[in-house]
C-alpha cells in the first residue's frame, strides 16, 4: 500500500492582507501570511463526525508527541502543551478528508479549490493562525502521527507551541489510490 504525507505550513495573521492567502501545498514551502476575512460566512458542508473514540486516540497520540522537545529538521522545539479538540476544526478536517476520500486525490486544495482556511472559516474558526497536515494510506493513528514527526514541515507544524486547537478527519474508501486519508488541522483563535 502507498504512503503519502503533505503539509502546511502556518498561516499567520499579519497587517497586510485583506483576504486568506492561498497555502502552498509542497513540504518545502514558506509560511504563508494571512489575516481572516472580513466576517464573511460561507455556508459549512455536511460531514460524518469521527468517531469518539478516533478522535480521543488522534488527541492522545498528538499530544504524546507534542510533550517530547525533538529536533524538526534542522529546529529544536521545546516541548510543547497539549492541545484540547475543537468541534470547527474537526468538522474543516473531516469535509477535507472525506472530500479526498470521495474524489480519490491527495492534496491541501479540496475539489472545490478550498485551503485551510476557506475550510476553517466555513465552519467559523475565527483564526489568529490555522496549518494543516494531511497523510494518506497510513494503517492506524500511531503510523500517521509518527509519519508527521519524521518529516520536518509536518514535525513544525505539530510542536507549534503556539497551536492551542486541532481537530483531526479520517476517511477510508476502497478502490482509491491510498484507501485511508488523514488531516490534522491546528489552529489558535483571536
Amino acid at each position: 500500500m502507498k504512503f503519502r504525507a503533505l503539509l502546511l505550513l502556518p498561516v499567520v495573521l499579519t497587517g497586510c492582507l485583506n483576504r486568506p492567502a492561498s497555502p502552498q501545498p509542497h513540504p518545502q514551502s514558506s509560511p504563508q501570511s494571512s489575516t481572516p476575512s472580513g466576517g464573511t460566512s460561507m455556508q459549512p458542508q455536511t460531514y460524518r463526525m469521527p468517531s469518539e473514540d478516533a478522535l480521543q486516540r488522534l488527541l492522545k497520540a498528538t499530544n504524546a508527541a507534542r510533550a517530547v522537545a525533538r529536533k524538526c529538521g534542522n529546529d529544536v522545539y521545546a516541548a510543547a502543551g497539549p492541545l484540547m479538540l475543537n468541534i470547527r476544526l474537526i468538522a474543516a478536517a473531516q469535509t477535507h478528508a472525506e472530500d479526498m476520500a470521495e474524489h480519490d486525490f491527495f492534496a491541501h486544495e479540496g475539489s472545490d479549490r478550498s485551503d485551510v482556511v476557506v475550510r476553517a472559516l466555513r465552519f467559523n474558526y475565527s483564526y489568529r493562525m490555522v496549518g494543516e497536515n494531511i497523510a494518506a494510506g497510513y494503517p492506524d493513528v500511531q503510523t500517521t502521527i509518527d509519519g508527521w514527526l519524521t518529516s520536518p514541515g509536518h514535525c513544525r507544524n505539530l510542536m507549534n507551541p503556539d497551536f492551542r486547537e486541532v481537530g483531526f478527519g479520517y476517511a477510508e474508501k476502497q478502490d482509491t489510490e491510498y484507501g485511508r486519508y488523514w488531516v490534522q488541522v491546528l489552529g489558535v483563535q483571536h
